[in-house]
This record gives structure tokens, sequence and C-alpha cells, in this order.
């Protein structure tokens, strides 16, 4: 995937993002666990609650509570800020 090759984790996070809905069950998967290990090397808390997010209904229960939980405290800091 061409989107791996993208040196800035915003838009390669971004990218890998709006892939998942078109992929199969297998290459879904592999995408979702790659996007989600970009976004925890994301340092701007704001964006990185925005993708958990958007990637949150596309996981599986356990994960998808896992990421709803962890977009909350993302956007809970950088109220904070």
């Amino acid at each position: 995937v061409a989107a791996r090759e993208i040196q800035d984790l915003r838009f390669r996070v971004q990218a890998l993002t709006a892939l998942v809905p078109h992929l199969n069950e297998g290459l879904k998967s592999e995408t979702l666990q790659e996007a989600l290990a970009v976004t925890y090397e994301i340092q701007d808390e704001r964006f990185r609650a925005y993708i958990l997010g958007t990637l949150a209904p596309h996981f599986n229960e356990e994960f998808k509570s896992r990421a709803l939980q962890e977009a909350l405290a993302a956007a809970i800091e950088f109220k904070d800020d």
C-alpha cells in the first residue's frame, strides 16, 4: 500500500484510515493495526483523539472500547493544555 510510504505520520494515518472501509477483512485488520500503531506515535493529543474516534467504529468491541477511552483521555489532555 502506497500509504505506508508517506513520511508524515499525520498524513499516513489519515490515508490508512481512509482505506479501511474499502479493504477485505484480512487487509482491514492489518491496516487497522498499522494505523493504530502510527496513531500512538503522534504527539498531538487533539489529532490523536480525532483519529482514534475515526478508527473506533472499525474495531471489534474490545478494541473499540479501548480506542474510545483513549480518545477521551487524549481529548481531556488537550483540554487541560
